[in-house]
């Protein structure tokens, strides 16, 4: 995703409006017929340890 310069990424404390940020972002493509995926990193974390082939995890989140 970094080569492509595709993707957000976004961190900080507790409450600060991470999720509903990310989920206004999506909303907002989605509206524009834009594909969009959402995903926590602790979702990640365990899509990434069950995936057999790790090149097949953005097709786990569609």
């Amino acid at each position: 995703m970094k080569a492509d310069n595709t993707g957000i990424l976004s961190f900080g404390n507790v409450g600060t409006g991470k999720s509903f940020l990310a989920s206004c972002i999506g909303n907002g493509l989605l509206e524009k017929q834009v594909s969009a995926a959402y995903a926590s990193f602790p979702r990640l974390l365990n899509l990434l340890q069950k995936a057999r082939d790790r090149q097949g995890l953005p097709d786990c989140l569609k």
